[in-house]
This record gives structure tokens, sequence and C-alpha cells, in this order.
């Protein structure tokens, strides 16, 4: 057991170890590092407050005294050394190790932070350097300001929107050439910390703004209108609710059987499909969708005579919020009117439908409308000629039939987060 421990003991201390770069040191306080020299060669301190030096032979010990920069010179070699806090220099020596045997690459200091620079060669290089931070304090941090090639650019700036989706953080304005850098909008309060925990341990500084956008989720939302005939339904085993709802429908999604289904019912009569659109809506944001007509009513005072125009028909509000891993709420607000009420004046009244939801959906789902009645009263009338339209006497040798008609609008509503991309499709 002691001789696991000690193991385990070994293994941590060289985790910690500083590493030599061929030119500069980096250690904590009360860290220390022995260096190779050669015979003969003369040692100076520019400052002996920072590091202490001892000979050991072969060697000479370098202990880290307090924070600060200063230079050692051995021979003619001139090294920078840096004393830093343990979370800095333990940062240092795990990147330094991750870039044992890759090329392009080089690890910096500049008295404040440090620096990968060069020029990346190869994806999967930057990839172990943020495997190597991952695990660091959040209070140790470096700037990743290699060049990059346009292909690389673009494999690079997809694989962080990429890990910023995963983590269900909207799109925001990253940088890679260069010096790494994320630019985020000054609220959410969290949404710094949130990325940064994302981008830190790659090298990205991360700086909010309040001129910066964040882009919400696209939500694209399909719709269908379709006015059915519930008697001729009935026949297809349809059947519709007695009151105004909103339900969530078994398929996933609004399949191509449904719109099957739908085209069936206009050929046999029972049924049409007045609409079918599909909008695309920012997270957050409000669209509508509006098929129908307006009446004038004619206001008359004595001031002024003016006409204003009342609006009818079908009304389909959709406010959703949306987050990148797919989840998304929604709220619903329909209203379907129609001319027919009692009128007052010579101004017609309005029948009014309407329907105000709210779904919490994790994915595609399509959500039905419906319960939105609508009679259609139709007069046919038959008799003889010319009798049948002599005032008074004319009724006598005519009938009127009078034949009701009950339909009901029914709204297919499937809303479903747009892929950056696809937003057209």
């Amino acid at each position: 057991m002691v001789a696991g421990m000690n193991r385990i003991l070994t293994l941590f201390i060289l985790l910690l170890a500083p590493i030599v770069n061929a030119n500069e040191i980096i250690l904590a306080p009360g860290r220390f590092l022995d260096v190779d020299t050669h015979p003969g060669e003369s040692i100076t301190v520019a400052n002996g407050s920072i590091i202490r030096v001892s000979d050991r032979g072969r060697r000479i010990r370098v202990v880290a005294k307090k924070r600060g920069s200063t230079e050692l010179r051995i021979g003619s070699r001139e090294i920078p050394v840096h004393v830093v806090n343990s979370d800095l220099a333990a940062l240092h020596s795990q990147l330094s190790r991750a870039l044992e045997g890759k090329r392009g690459l080089n690890l910096t200091y500049d008295g404040k932070a440090l620096w990968i620079r060069g020029r990346l060669l190869r994806w999967e290089d930057w990839a172990d350097l943020g495997r190597a931070a991952q695990s660091m304090s959040p209070r140790a941090a470096y700037q990743f300001a290699a060049e990059l090639e346009p292909e690389m650019r673009i494999k690079a700036l997809e694989a962080f929107k990429t890990k910023l989706r995963a983590a269900s953080i909207p799109e925001v304005a990253l940088e890679v050439q260069g010096s790494a850098s994320a630019l985020i909008p000054a609220s959410p309060a969290d949404l710094k910390k949130r990325v940064q925990d994302v981008l830190a341990p790659y090298g990205f500084n991360v700086e909010g703004s309040p001129g910066a956008l964040s882009l919400e989720p696209m939500v694209r939302v399909r719709i269908i209108v379709a006015e059915v005939d519930r008697q001729k339904a009935l026949q297809y085993g349809v059947k519709w609710p007695d009151s105004v709802n909103a339900q969530l429908l078994p398929n996933t999604q609004l399949t191509k059987e449904l719109a099957v289904d739908l085209q069936a019912l206009e050929t046999s009569s029972a049924g049409r499909v007045l609409a079918s659109p599909t909008l695309l809506c920012r997270s957050g944001k409000e669209a509508k969708f509006i098929a129908g007509g307006e009446f004038p009513i004619k206001i008359v005072s004595v001031k002024r005579n003016d006409v204003i125009w009342k609006q009818y028909g079908v009304v389909l509000i959709i406010r959703p919020l949306a987050d990148a891993s797919g989840r998304m709420s929604i709220a619903l607000e329909t209203e379907v009117s129609d001319i027919g009420g009692p009128s007052v004046d010579g101004i017609p009244g309005i029948k009014t439908n309407r329907i105000e939801s709210h779904f919490d959906l994790t994915g595609p789902r399509t959500i039905a409308l419906s319960g939105l009645l609508r009679n259609v009263v139709t007069e046919s009338s038959s008799g003889l000629p010319v009798l049948g339209q002599v005032p008074i006497l004319g009724p006598l040798f005519s009938s009127k039939n009078f034949q009701e008609r009950k339909t009901e609008l029914v709204v297919f509503v499937t809303p479903e987060i747009a892929k950056p991309g696809e937003e057209e499709s």
C-alpha cells in the first residue's frame, strides 16, 4: 500500500514539475528546478530577490522565492525566469506537455499571460490543448494566437459553434484568426461564465459588449389550415372534439401521411386545405399568420365622417422560445372569425372562436388546434316559372329548402429548430 502511495505521489510531483523551455523558465513560489550546466560556465542572477541559485555540481538548482520576473545567465545563455502563481505554473506545465512532439506551435509568457503562438497545422493539436487545460483552475488562463489557414479557420469555427450548441448556448460572435476571441452581449448575466466554461480551455478571450448580438435559435413553423365537413369526415372515422382545444398529435411531426389524409378529404369533398405556409421566427420573438379579409364600417359624427376596416378570418400568433439543445416553449394564439352575428344599424356582427395555449416540447411535434366550428347555411328555391315570382302569390307556387352544414377549422402547427444554413428549407 505504501509503495502504491509512493507511486501516486511521484506521479503527482512529475505532473506539477515545471518544464524547462529552451528560452524561459516558469516556476511557482517555493518550487525549484535543476538545470544542467557545463564546467567553467559562470552563473549570474539579475534579481536575487526573485530566485535563489545553488551549485549542485554539474547542475544548478533554481528556487523560486517570490512572484516576479528576472534573468538567469548561464555562460552565454540568457534565460528569462518568471515566478508566477501556482495555477498559472501548473497550466504552463500541462500545456507544455500537450505541445511535446507537435510542430508549428510554441508556448510563451509575456509577464502577464501565457500565449500559444505560431501556426496551427492540425485541428487535433488545438483540441489537445483544450483537453490539457480542461481540468485546470478557472483562474488559470492562456491566449491562443496562432495563425490558421482558411480551411482550418472554417473547421475550427464550426467545431466551437458545435460545442456552444451542445451546452445550450446561443450563437455568439467568434474569431479564431490572429487571436481567439468571443464577443457576447452584456445580458443575460450568466452568459459570460457559461461561454468561458466552454471556450476558455481553448485559449479564448471572452468579452462582453452592450452592442454585441446573441443570435438565438431560429424556429421554423410549418402550418396547415384545413376546413373539414364534420358529417363527411365521420365516414372516414375522423372524430373531432365538441369544444375548442389544442392537443399534441401522437406522431413526432407533421408527416406525409397527414398531408395524404387531408388530400383524401379534399378529393372526396369532405374538406379542403385552406393554407399551408411556413414561418421563420427568432426565439423570443413573434410570428403571425393572417388569412382573411376586412369589411368597412362607416363612422359618422358631428365633426367628421370616417371609415374603419374590421379584420376577420384566421389569425395565428406564435411566440417560440428555444435553446440550442432543441427544447422549445411554444405559446399559441389562434382566432377564427366570420361575418354573421347580429347586425346593428347595418353594421354586421362577427362570430369569433379563440384559442390560447402553451406547450413545452423537447423536439419537433405537431400541435392540432380544433373545435373551431362554423355553420354554413345555404338556401335553394324551386317553383313554377313566372308564377313563383308574383308578389304575395308567388310563395304559394314555390318552395324554399334550407340546408345547414357544419364545418370545422383545424390548424396543424409543427415547430422545429432550424439548423444553421437550413433556415430557408
